[in-house]
Parts: C-alpha cells; sequence; structure tokens
C-alpha cells in the first residue's frame, strides 16, 4: 500500500511540475515587438526566445548585493540571465547576476584581459572593443559561472569602493640612432596594448635620448619595442634584422627606470 501511495504521489508531482518555469543563459540580443519586447537567450542547447510583457520584472546585481529593479535596456549581451515565467506560460521576472571585479591593466592581448590580481579573463561583447589603455583602472562585470567578462568600465582614477593597486613608475629611456630625423617622434609599443606601433609617445631630451613615465603594476611582464610611429619605422639590430621583443618584469619598488639603446632604424641605413 506504501509503495503505491509513494507511486501515485510521484505521478502527482511529475505532472503538476513545470519544467519550463525558468531558463538560465546567457543574453543574446533583444528586439522590439508589438506587446512588448523579444529576448533571445544562449542556453546550452542553442538559441531561446521569449516574449517579455512590459509589466514583466526586470532585476540586476553584483554578486552579494542588494537586487535592483532595472530596464530591461540596462542589460548586456552575454550578461547571464534567468528568466521565469507565471502558470500560463508567460515570462514575469528576469534575473540578471554578475560578478564586480575592480583592477588594473597589467596586459590586453588577443581578446583576454589580465589584472593586477594576475587572473587572464576572456574579453566578450562590449568588453572586447573597450579600449583599456595600460596601467588604467578597469572595472569588469564578469560571469561568476566562466569568468568571461562581458562589460568594461575604464577609468584615470580608481572606482569608487575599490582598493588601489600598488603601482610602480616605471620610466622608458632610450638612446636612438644619430641619423634619426629631426622630425621624428619615437614611440614605445607593447603586448599589453595590442603592439600598436604608437602606442605610448616619448619626449624628447638632449642627446638625441627619448623618455616616458608609464604606471605598471609590479610583478607585471612586458613585452615592447621602440618605433617610430610606424612598423615600417621600428628598431632593428645593427645588421637591419627583425630583433626579438624586449622584455621587462616589473619590480616591487616606488619607481624603475629601463635603459636602452636602438640600434637601427627599418627605414634608414646604419
Amino acid at each position: 500500500m506504501f509503495g503505491l501511495q509513494a507511486a501515485l504521489l510521484a505521478i502527482v508531482v511529475f505532472a503538476t511540475a513545470d519544467p519550463h518555469a525558468s531558463v538560465s543563459g546567457t543574453l543574446a540580443s533583444i528586439g522590439a515587438t508589438a506587446s512588448g519586447a523579444a529576448l533571445s537567450i544562449d542556453l546550452a542547447g542553442g538559441v531561446k526566445t521569449v516574449d517579455v510583457p512590459s509589466e514583466a520584472v526586470v532585476r540586476e546585481r553584483a554578486v552579494g548585493s542588494q537586487w535592483q529593479t532595472v530596464s530591461l535596456a540596462a542589460l548586456k549581451v552575454q550578461e547571464p540571465v534567468t528568466v521565469f515565467f507565471d502558470a500560463s506560460g508567460r515570462v514575469r521576472e528576469i534575473d540578471a547576476e554578475y560578478a564586480l571585479v575592480s583592477t588594473r591593466a597589467v596586459i590586453v592581448q588577443h581578446g583576454y584581459f589580465v589584472g593586477t590580481d594576475g587572473i587572464a579573463r576572456r574579453l566578450v561583447a562590449s568588453a572586447s572593443t573597450t579600449t583599456m589603455p595600460l596601467g588604467s583602472y578597469v572595472e569588469l562585470r564578469t560571469d561568476p559561472a566562466t569568468g568571461d567578462a562581458f562589460d568594461a568600465s575604464v577609468s584615470s582614477h580608481p572606482f569608487a569602493g575599490s582598493e588601489r593597486a600598488p603601482a610602480v613608475a616605471v620610466t622608458f629611456e632610450v638612446q636612438v640612432p644619430a641619423n634619426t630625423p629631426s622630425s621624428s617622434t619615437v614611440y614605445l609599443a607593447t603586448n599589453a596594448q595590442n603592439w600598436t606601433a604608437n602606442a605610448i609617445r616619448l619626449t624628447l631630451e638632449p642627446g638625441n635620448r627619448w623618455t616616458a613615465t608609464v604606471p605598471l603594476a609590479a610583478g607585471t611582464v612586458l613585452q615592447y619595442k621602440y618605433t617610430r610611429g610606424s612598423w615600417s619605422t621600428g628598431e632593428r639590430d645593427a645588421g637591419g634584422a627583425e630583433i626579438p621583443n624586449r622584455t621587462l618584469t616589473v619590480g616591487s619598488g616606488k619607481a624603475q627606470t629601463v635603459d636602452d639603446v636602438v640600434a637601427r632604424w627599418a627605414d634608414l641605413p646604419s
């Protein structure tokens, strides 16, 4: 008798449970409809699109913070979301939750970001197109499950509520060849800025020397080269051949100086 009751109870639970009461994934897109909006969600098995009525509640929070009611338009592409349905199958609530990371830019390369915490995070959606200068303060919104950063804010000052990361003032000093044209400007290109040839402008000093001071986090391993604004006018060895990337490991002091020499430029004779 007990076994029969248990079996009947299981049948009742199975019959009344709604397997579609909620779905979780990442936001793919938002579109307009006559009755409100259409929300597309990337799920493990594909993309699901649901109609969102105007009365549906949209909430968002950073992990550990209080929920805040927001507009649907405030959500970001690839932000983690959970959509809840009522008994009739209509969307009643959308919850978006992310992890907030405050750090400083150490390396931004090949779609990945490394901050002063040493963790490599993949940049997706709008975060992948955000310019993050070396040493800048960066606040990332990340997926708690994957660590992917889908949104980024950048500032030259610490964000409110975040700890100021220690920085080392690294001064690059380079002696350039005597035949460097007086009209030229010397630049520093680094792997932290996707090897942009004119990323950091140096200042001319007496004696055909150029210098620039850059704030870098202690422990940063930086690769770099000198150019005159383009790779066709980049540095070469004395024989005119391509040189390996220069490498710098930032110490833990308050200041550090690097003293380099450019043997020749790619577009000029020795």
